[in-house]
C-alpha cells in the first residue's frame, strides 16, 4: 500500500509534538492548521462526544510545580485546549476547555497540550491559530470561593486593585448563575450586611473586560458586565465575585479595579 502523505503541519500528531522550553516562556506560536488532522491514535477521553479536527500538539515539561496559562485566543475559529500526561492508549486526563485555561502542571513531568477545532462554528477546518503558554506567579489569595476575602459592611465604600492574571476557574464558578464558559479568572469576596441595603459593585476602570456578580448561593447569582446594583438583606451572607467575561477576546484576567458601595436611598 502506498505510504500516507506527510501532513503539511509538523506537529499534527502526538509523536511530532513541538517541545516548549519552560525557560523561554511566555511561549507564543502562530500557525495555519487548515491542513492539520486529528491523530486517531491519540484522542484524549474528553473528546468522546466532541469531534476533534485540525489538532496540533505541544509538549511541556516544567522544572517545578507551576501554574500554567494556556490560550489560543486570537485564533480565527472555535477552538479548545486539552492537556494529558502519559502515552496514547493510557492517557491521564488533565482537562479540556473551550477557553483560556489555567492548569497546575507537576514539575518534571511531560504534559502534552492539544489545540484543536471543536467545530462549534460549523467549520472544522482549523484556521490561523495563535497559541500562548505562560508560567504564572501565585494565584490571587481569594481565587477560590472557600478563600473569599471578607468585605466589612460598616466600612463602605470598599475599593481594591488586584492582579487577576491567570486566576483559576473552579467548577463552583458554574454553579453561581453566570454563563459558562465566559466566566474565567475569578476572584471572590464575602459580604454579610448589617442592615437591609442596596449595593453597587463595579469593575469599571479594569484593564480587561471584567464582569461582576452578587448572589447568596448556587443558582442565586446575578451577573453583569462592568457594574451591578443589588438589594441585600441584613444578616444574609452573600458572595461578590469579579471575573473576565472574555468580551475582549482575552480571558487572561488583568488589573481588576473593584469597588463596592451602598446606593443612597
Amino acid at each position: 500500500a502506498p505510504a500516507e502523505p506527510e501532513s503539511a503541519v509538523a506537529n499534527d500528531d502526538y509523536a511530532g509534538a513541538s517541545a516548549i522550553d519552560p525557560a523561554a516562556t511566555p511561549f507564543t506560536d502562530s500557525l495555519d492548521t487548515t491542513e492539520a488532522t486529528p491523530d486517531p491514535d491519540a484522542i484524549p477521553e474528553c473528546f468522546e462526544f466532541v469531534p476533534v479536527d485540525a489538532g496540533v500538539w505541544y509538549s511541556f515539561t516544567p522544572e517545578t510545580d507551576s501554574r500554567v496559562l494556556l490560550s489560543a485566543f486570537g485564533s480565527d475559529y472555535s477552538w479548545e485546549v486539552a492537556v494529558v500526561i502519559g502515552e496514547p492508549g493510557s492517557f491521564e486526563f488533565v482537562g479540556c476547555r473551550p477557553f483560556t485555561r489555567e492548569i497546575e502542571f507537576a514539575g518534571g513531568i511531560t504534559h502534552h497540550i492539544l489545540i484543536y477545532d471543536n467545530q462549534e462554528d460549523g467549520g472544522g477546518n482549523g484556521g490561523q491559530t495563535q497559541v500562548t503558554v505562560e508560567i504564572l506567579g501565585d494565584a490571587p489569595p481569594n481565587d477560590l470561593i472557600a478563600d473569599a476575602a471578607a468585605i466589612d459592611p460598616t466600612a463602605l465604600p470598599f475599593a481594591e486593585t488586584v492582579d487577576t492574571t491567570g486566576a483559576g476557574v473552579a467548577i463552583e464558578d458554574f454553579e453561581l448563575g453566570c454563563p459558562a464558559p465566559e466566566v474565567v479568572a475569578t476572584v471572590f469576596y464575602s459580604f454579610t450586611p448589617d442592615r437591609d441595603m442596596r449595593i453597587s459593585v463595579s469593575a469599571e476602570g479594569s484593564d480587561f473586560s471584567a464582569g461582576v456578580a452578587v448572589g447568596a448561593g448556587p443558582g442565586d447569582g446575578e451577573c453583569r458586565p462592568s457594574a451591578i446594583e443589588y438589594d441585600v438583606e441584613a444578616g444574609v451572607p452573600y458572595l461578590i465575585w469579579a471575573f473576565d467575561d472574555q468580551d475582549d477576546g482575552g480571558g487572561n484576567g488583568g488589573t481588576l479595579e473593584l469597588r463596592v458601595d451602598e446606593v443612597a436611598a
